[in-house]
């Protein structure tokens, strides 16, 4: 065996010296890396663990209007900046916010002043203050969140005198609060039941704490079985009655709309509504005369029929839960094309369910003059006149700056007639001094056509073939606006206009209340395997309509309406609306073009039509608005799998125009997220559950995707029975509320749960189930769920405590966003 030289042995420490170096030099960009991640997780672990580090030892009464509290701190470490009280009387809570400090182990006796709290104490709990104190206790900004003001009296508010009345008001309209009583008499709820509805001109307001939500018989298996067999167009059933929809409260149902007449057994089949879990339903009618205008309040023009489309659009408030049931079904002796829109409410709302003695007149008589203004005054004349516009040149409207308006109120033109003018006129909308236009629109599609002129006639928009085209959107501003015109055509046109704006001193563009926009789109042809996109927007807003163009390319029935709307929110893996087919969507039915239905226009939904492959429909989501609060997609399918365009009849030339009001800085944000199976993130959040039984890594899909990009997730989690899960879950202390978002699998039917937020009641979260969704062929199970949490349990809290308790759940993963100003 030949020996190694001493000069090798020399080569081969010199290497090892090398490679000791390269890997010490990694270790310490790894350790640093590591360490300021851990530091993070053990920062964010010590306020949690903070949290519940302090307890009250004892307290009394010095009849003074002060008490003396002791305080113990346990040996948790961190820099508690402050001390927070949450005192409970028999008629009120008060929270007291102090700068008293404890120091781990220390107890302390401190004197408190009370003598903002009124009633006989009942408990005292103390929490910590993580943050600065004096940014902690000055007077935010001001918010509109669960309540609004009619500006009725006298003030100003203290921040303390705010939260006590678990009411969040605040900032520089507080004065206009009688005596911060907060008074129902003198607080109105914008967007908030029928009141709601009856105030137009609230359209712009924020409406954060608002959910929309569908249900609808779409295919669970992502194909076109929307109601031909009847398998997807129920959730469940009780006997031989089929349960359509079930959903806690407090909420309202805004759009019921089925398909009629071959498609419904409207003569035998009876439909009951079941309110706040009675057995007796309050509402329990034929099918038919349901929607044929013979019984209050379903009578015209809340509801009707043409031709095959069956529609209500009555508002119906439940609250504590609604089940709406058919029953008695015998040809066909299943239910068929059906969805329901309607909107949840944060669980402090307080509203009455329906019981027949509600007064529906003011909307009735609005949906009835559609075509006049709504509020009945179109405000105060500021610009008028007619202006030519050349080929290649814009016109300006108005050009407006100043403080005796600050929105504008009402629109018309009249341009010319002919379908080209209608096209190349394009109208644009600049508010405050933005670069770019909030609404920019071919003027036919802007005011309800994309096909030419034709008498369209909604409450918001609107064409005459004699008359003016007009606008009734509010468009708030700060400042300033301008609107103009401009031609793209290669003809001079020429257009007569008149604008009108109001003075609303509570209604602030970009704080209280959002910048109307109008988002043109198109397509020509449609996408192979993509959704059609209304809008695609980040921020915080709501969406209000939409009108829709289709041409079809065909020369047969048009299937490219076989396509199912879906609308993704604050991105949520699951759509919050799905629906059924593009004309049901439009409260239409069989294509529109049967039996005279096209065309036809109402208050909130109608469709134009040149012979059966040409239509524009618009849809108005006014008592229906649907709220964002960080981001929304709205699309909608072409044919029943956004199929080939080369596929003639199930592909067309799409255009349209979006309504939504919007500012670009969201109003929540992702504070805290909880994966349940991973050791660590559960050890983090102090998970833990009471019979509950783990469920290996399942795969499942998320349904409503386009064909081409399904969306699928391999995750563990738990599922209990007769249970509870409990976490903590950090949040920014100066929220307006907090939304917590759940992956469920779907397949576990008709899961309720109460929810508690430090040991108080929150309200029931509940997802009724979809009978028979083992059997889907792609395994479409996942759902994501929201829980919206009104701010008189979060605000002022770094973190919270949720306690599930349900006879039937599963989880797998959360999500805590935090709302903000």
């Amino acid at each position: 065996m030949k020996k190694r030289g001493q000069s090798g042995i020399i080569t081969i420490v010199l290497l090892m010296l090398v490679v000791l170096v390269i890997v010490s030099i990694v270790w310490v960009v790894i350790r640093g890396v590591v360490t300021e991640k851990s530091e993070e997780i053990v920062q964010s672990s010590q306020n949690i663990k903070l949290l519940n580090s302090l307890s009250v030892e004892n307290w009394k009464d010095n009849n003074d209007g002060t008490i003396n509290i002791t305080v113990k701190r346990d040996m948790s470490e961190g820099d508690i900046k402050g001390l927070s009280y949450t005192i409970k009387t028999d008629v009120t809570i008060c929270y007291i916010k102090t700068n008293n400090t404890l120091s781990p182990l220390e107890t302390k006796t401190f004197v408190i002043n009370i003598s903002s709290c009124s009633g006989e104490i009942q408990e005292i709990s103390v929490s910590p203050i993580l943050t600065n104190f004096e940014e902690e206790k000055k007077e935010p900004e001001c918010v509109y969140g669960e309540w609004t003001t009619q500006g009725c009296g006298l003030g100003p508010c203290t921040y303390d005198e705010i939260y006590k009345n678990k009411t969040i008001i605040s900032g520089t309209n507080c004065q206009n609060i009688q005596n911060c009583s907060f008074d129902l008499s003198c607080i109105k709820q914008t967007g908030i039941g029928i009141t709601g509805i009856e105030h137009f001109d609230e359209i712009p307001y924020f409406k954060d704490n608002i959910q929309t939500l569908q249900v609808s018989g779409f295919d669970r298996n992502g194909g076109n079985d929307d109601g031909v067999t009847g398998k997807w167009s129920y959730l469940y059933k009780e006997g031989s009655n089929y349960i359509i929809f079930d959903e806690t409260g407090p909420g309202i149902i805004q759009n019921l709309w089925m398909a009629g007449v071959g498609y419904l057994d409207e003569t035998n089949g009876r439909i009951l509504f079941y309110f706040d879990n009675e057995t007796t339903p309050r509402i329990n009618m034929n099918i038919g005369d349901f929607f044929n205008s013979v019984t209050e309040p379903f009578v015209s023009p809340l509801a009707g029929k043409k031709s095959y489309t069956r529609y209500s659009l009555a508002p119906i408030l439940f609250k504590e839960r609604l089940k709406i049931v058919l029953t008695n079904l015998v040809s066909p002796a299943i239910p068929n094309y059906y969805h329901v829109t309607y909107q949840k409410y944060l669980s402090s709302v307080n509203v009455n369910s329906y019981d027949g003695t509600e007064n529906y007149a003011n909307i009735k008589n609005m949906w009835n003059n559609k075509g006049s203004h709504p509020t009945g005054d179109e405000g105060t004349k500021i610009s008028n006149g007619t202006k030519s516009i050349e080929s290649g040149q814009t016109q300006t409207l108005i050009d407006y700056s100043g403080n005796d308006y600050n929105y504008i109120s009402s629109i018309k033109i009249r341009p010319p007639h002919d379908k080209q003018s209608l096209e190349n006129l394009w109208v644009s909308i600049y508010f405050d001094g933005e670069a770019q236009p909030s609404v920019y629109a071919p003027v036919g599609e802007f005011f309800g056509s994309g096909l030419g002129e034709f008498n369209v006639s909604s409450i918001a928009i609107g064409m005459s073939f004699s008359g003016d085209y007009y606008c009734y959107f509010p468009m708030p501003f700060k400042n300033s606006v301008r609107i103009q015109i401009e031609n793209n055509g290669s003809n001079s046109s020429s257009i007569n206009y008149t604008i009108k704006a109001k003075k609303d001193s509570e209604m602030i563009a970009g704080d209280n209340a959002g910048y109307f926009h109008a988002k043109y789109n198109k397509e020509f042809p449609t996408q192979k395997d993509k959704d059609y996109i209304f809008l695609n927007t980040t921020g915080r807003g709501h969406f209000v309509g939409v009108v829709h163009t289709m041409r079809g390319l065909g020369s047969a029935d048009p299937n490219y309406l076989e396509g199912d709307e879906r609308f993704f929110i604050d991105g949520k893996l699951s759509p919050s609306l799905h629906g059924t087919g593009t004309e049901d969507y439009y409260d239409g039915a069989l294509y529109f073009f049967y039996s005279g239905a096209c065309p036809y226009y109402q208050a909130m939904f109608g469709v134009s039509c040149i012979g059966i492959l040409s239509h524009t429909p618009y849809r108005l989501h006014i008592p229906d608005f649907i709220s964002f609060t960080s981001s929304a997609t709205f699309g909608i399918e072409h044919g029943s799998s956004n199929e080939d365009p080369s596929n003639l009849a199930y592909s067309g030339n799409y255009s349209s125009v979006a309504f939504y009001y919007a500012v670009d800085t969201p109003s929540t944000e992702l504070t805290d997220s909880l994966n349940i199976g991973n050791n660590t993130s559960e050890s983090l959040h102090e998970y833990n559950t009471t019979n509950g039984i783990y469920i290996p890594s399942t795969f499942h899909q998320y349904p409503g995707y386009d064909t081409a990009t399904p969306v699928s997730v391999s995750d563990d989690g738990i599922n209990f029975t007769n249970g509870q899960s409990q976490f903590t879950a950090a949040i920014n202390s100066n929220n307006t509320g907090v939304i917590i978002r759940r992956r469920l699998d779907y397949s576990l039917i008709n899961q309720m749960a109460d929810i508690y937020v430090d040991d108080n009641y929150a309200g029931k979260w509940y997802t009724a189930g979809m009978h028979d969704i083992n059997n889907t062929s792609n395994n479409i199970k996942w759902l994501d769920s929201d829980f919206h949490i009104p701010a008189s349990f979060t605000h002022g809290k770094s973190s919270i405590r949720v306690r599930i308790q349900s006879s039937s759940w599963n989880e797998f993963y959360y999500w805590i966003y935090s709302k903000k100003r």
